[in-house]
């Protein structure tokens, strides 16, 4: 077995126990960002709004939804204060506010009392214990797992019937799966080519250029209900103990404790592009959370976030020598860029 670390899931490490990841009346689509276009609809088929609040440090496929529907981003500040990361909302007056918790990590803030429409975006923290505080949620399960289309969405009121939902395109699923078919036949050293990420590439490209709401498939919303939560949570848990004890002092987002678990393990790096350049020569591929686009209005204190983040791998794929082996390449690269 090849000991590349990261990038695209292969696999859904499932159970026969049916889990209550997802409530019974989400539903579910082909993307979490069409999920979030879905919700946009429902919203302005119900009640008419202007303004969107969004997070400073977020990735422009939320942000891009609610630009193609003619509504004024604001951006409220997501900066580090004193070495901790703090959201500030109040900072706007918004028709429709989004917020997220980073990494599975629990913020505790509740935002019932806000005079707007709240959207609660899970895609970081589905696994984690989540407040019961918006009038809508979404996000994707494939940030985590092997989903073809892992897109949710549900409303505390229920979603309007006149909002036309497409199939999924079968071109799309077939391109995913057959990435993650020859990726699984890579890692396993079956087959030697790249391949794949060709797949992955044009099926993320058709995602950034989809603007119809298309649903997930079946299978997948089965497979979702099977999804192995214990197996997921606890090897995140093991594998990021260990990135916190190697990389304490770069690490600047609180514990993943009180029922939160980690997507990914965020760090803070003066040199942060030379470092990952580095472990991806040493195929260790750790993503940036995010690339600034045309989109971001953001102040110096909002870019040191995007300027120096990495966000380092934990998950259930890997055992703990593959995490130990990581941080140390971590450390190097530190050294050495």
């Amino acid at each position: 077995m090849r000991k590349e670390i990261g990038s695209e899931f292969w696999n859904v490490p499932v159970n026969l126990k049916a889990n209550t990841l997802l409530p019974e009346y989400a539903r579910l689509f082909i993307s979490g960002r069409v999920a979030l276009r879905y919700i946009i609809k429902d919203i302005m088929l119900k009640k008419k709004v202007q303004t969107i609040g969004l997070p400073s440090w977020c990735c422009d496929s939320i942000i891009t939804p609610f630009i193609d529907e003619g509504l004024e981003v604001q951006f409220y500040p997501v900066v580090l204060e004193n070495g901790v990361l703090k959201q500030r909302p109040n900072d706007i007056t918004v028709d429709v506010l989004l917020v997220m918790d980073y990494f599975g990590t629990i913020s505790h803030d509740r935002y019932d009392s806000y005079p707007c429409i709240i959207i609660r975006d899970l895609t970081h923290s589905i696994f984690s214990k989540y407040a019961d505080d918006a009038d809508y949620y979404f996000g994707s399960v494939r940030k985590w797992c092997g989903i073809v289309t892992g897109g949710f969405a549900w409303s505390k009121k229920g979603f309007s019937d006149r909002i036309a939902v497409h199939n999924a395109d079968l071109q799309y699923i077939n391109n995913r799966q057959r990435a993650m078919e020859q990726k699984a036949n890579y890692i396993n050293g079956i087959i030697d080519q790249k391949d794949y990420l060709q797949l992955f590439s044009s099926s993320e490209q058709f995602l950034d250029d989809l603007k119809e709401i298309q649903c997930g498939k079946q299978e997948d919303a089965d497979v979702i209900k099977h999804i192995d939560i214990d197996t997921v949570t606890k090897k995140r848990h093991q594998n990021a103990k260990i990135l916190k004890d190697k990389l304490s002092q770069y690490l600047f987002i609180p514990d993943f404790d009180d029922g939160g678990c980690p997507l990914f393990v965020p760090i803070l790096l003066n040199n942060r592009d030379a470092i990952r350049n580095f472990l991806i020569e040493r195929e260790v591929y750790c993503p940036v959370h995010w690339p600034v686009s045309k989109y971001h209005v953001l102040t110096e204190q909002m870019l040191y976030i995007y300027n120096h983040e990495l966000s380092i791998v934990c998950d259930q794929r890997y055992n703990a020598s593959d995490i130990e082996r990581m941080a140390d390449l971590i450390l190097k690269g530190i050294i050495e860029c």
